[in-house]
């Protein structure tokens, strides 16, 4: 496989991707956008600092209650009057206090002595250690389970409260136990913690106080199992709505990278094909029912590739025509050069000389004309533009003209339009100059003697027109398209014959289709219907500034 073939091969097998780029960039952009937003719903600490500010004010009703029922009940008189937990009556109450409600009760004296603890219960066997175990998982039913596995992966994201971790202290010692030194001075406090597992954690301390007197103080631990159920909850919720969103928009993506990478793909696959040398003719997907970007791609690159078929086979038909046209005068040279020699006298000597000197011009005009007709494409294409006006352009070509008329000829020039109307066209300016003085060489060689040639400028809708005409030989009616081919010509000696490329015309049909234009000939008829000669009519679009 030669070098070439291995490029266009890898190429080609670089389309057949299983996944497509645009399809993962579509999808990522699509997820990504869905994460963040997943993100922003999940992130719940405004929402869990509401419900635990709505836990602590309930707590703190109840340690309140509790506070106020055991300064009542718990109290007894000692001698000169003073006042003291009792902590028999203490126990009692923190016991039956403990059996109804979901909290850790922890009671301290005036003096930081332990009352009570309702996790500790002391009794004839001694003091037991109350410990609340969660349920085994296998014992929750399966959508809590499949809701605690999903939410447990939050841990690690930034969603939920940031909360101080909770002090292991030793009930024994009350300087351990936060905050209870000051709650024995008169201060109440409330505080939310993070647990050893990582839930939430509420702790409530208030002094037992009677008739303004300090007697104790009274602390109250609750789990956030409700906070975090809720807060479970939504973010449960959320996850639902986001892989039931994250399908839909896997599927949308698909679909919509459907609608763009497919079609891609398949001009992309048409225009590899475009660079195999083997295939004469491509047909890119015609895609223009979309009515989108995609679509006027799909026009786009059909039109180009259909002017570039044209292109080419212009090119190879260009080549054709050369080669035809050179071989004529190559071969009458290898003629005349191989006759020399055995030319019989000087006449014959002469004769085949000038018959060698004249076709060597002839292919002196040939390769000229066909270097300015093989660079007319690209420099009408790359050269820029600007707005031409045709009345001093058509001025300036009728003077020169009169200067250069031989034999009685002359050129005038009839401006049709109106003066307050301009007479502009968008093109090259040496260029449009080269359509009109091929057409008024033809007229100069072919006009009768003493004749006048009419430059007739007129206008119609957004066309402007230059017609040309010379009294003189007509065409015939079948050549009317012909003489625009290229190197036709039908010119006699006397006019020419012999050093005309018959490019002329030719390559002003060129410049005038590059200009939106048209150029073409006709006879001109008298009255009596017989042809008085010959007019050209170049036609181009109008353009205003």
């Amino acid at each position: 496989m030669s070098e070439p073939e291995t490029t266009y091969a890898l190429k080609a097998s670089g389309s057949a991707r299983p996944v497509s780029p645009l399809t993962l960039k579509i999808m990522g952009v699509n997820i990504a956008a869905l994460f963040m937003l997943a993100f922003g719903f999940l992130y719940t600490a405004q929402y869990e600092n509401q419900l635990i500010e709505t836990e602590l004010n309930a707590l703190s009703q109840e340690a309140k209650l509790i506070a106020a029922a055991i300064s009542e009940g718990g109290v007894r008189i000692a001698y000169e009057d003073n006042q003291r937990l009792a902590r028999d009556l203490t126990q009692l109450m923190v016991r039956k206090l403990s059996t109804e409600t979901d909290f850790r009760i922890i009671l301290f004296d005036a003096s930081g002595n332990l009352l009570a603890d309702s996790q500790r219960l002391s009794g004839a066997g001694g003091i037991v250690e109350v410990t609340e175990l969660a349920p085994p998982k296998n014992m929750q039913p399966l959508l809590q389970r499949i809701e605690n596995d999903l939410t447990s992966g939050l841990d690690t994201l930034p969603v939920r409260v940031n909360l101080e971790p909770f002090p292991d202290f030793d009930v024994e010692s009350i300087q351990s136990v936060p905050d209870m030194i000051d709650t024995l001075k008169g201060e109440s406090f409330r505080q939310a913690w993070n647990s050893q597992n990582g839930d939430v954690l509420l702790s409530v301390t208030r002094p037992i106080a009677r008739l303004k007197q300090v007697l104790g103080g009274l602390m109250l631990i609750r789990t956030g199992d409700r906070i975090e159920q809720a807060v479970n909850t939504v973010q449960f919720n959320v996850i639902l709505v986001f892989l039931a969103t994250l399908a839909i928009t896997i599927l949308l993506s698909l679909y919509l990278s459907t609608t763009i990478a497919t079609p891609i793909r398949r001009l992309s696959t048409a225009a590899q094909r475009m660079r195999d040398l083997h295939q004469s003719h491509t047909e890119i997907p015609d895609l223009s029912n979309r009515r989108d970007e995609i679509g006027d791609l799909s026009i786009s690159l059909r039109e180009l590739t259909e002017n570039l078929q044209r292109r080419l086979k212009a090119i190879e038909s260009f080549a054709a025509d050369v080669a035809h046209e050179l071989k004529n005068p190559l071969a009458s040279v290898r003629s005349a050069v191989e006759t020399l020699p055995r030319a019989p006298d000087a006449e014959s000597r002469a004769m085949l000389e000038k018959i060698i000197f004249d076709d060597l011009r002839r292919l002196d005009r040939l390769i000229s004309d066909i270097s300015s007709a093989s660079r007319l494409d690209s420099e009408l294409n790359f050269d820029n533009k600007s707005l031409v006006d045709l009345r001093p352009l058509l001025s300036s070509l009728t003077r020169s003209y009169n200067l250069r008329a031989e034999n009685g000829t002359h050129f005038t020039l009839n401006d049709k339009i109106p003066d307050q109307k301009p007479a502009t066209v968008w093109g090259h300016d040496g260029r449009l100059t080269q359509i009109i003085s091929n057409v008024l060489d033809n007229a100069l060689t072919f006009a009768d003697r003493g004749t006048t040639v009419r430059i007739i400028l007129s206008s119609s809708a957004d066309i402007l027109s230059v017609a040309i005409e010379n009294k003189g030989p007509c065409i015939a009616e079948n050549k009317l398209e012909a003489i625009f081919n290229r190197f036709y010509s039908e010119r006699p000696k006397d006019h020419g014959g012999e050093t005309h490329s018959g490019l002329g015309l030719s390559i002003s049909r060129q410049i005038a289709h590059a200009h939106g234009g048209d150029i073409r000939a006709e006879n001109i008829l008298d009255d009596g219907n017989l042809t008085t000669g010959v007019r050209f009519i170049i036609t181009l679009p109008f353009y205003s500034a």
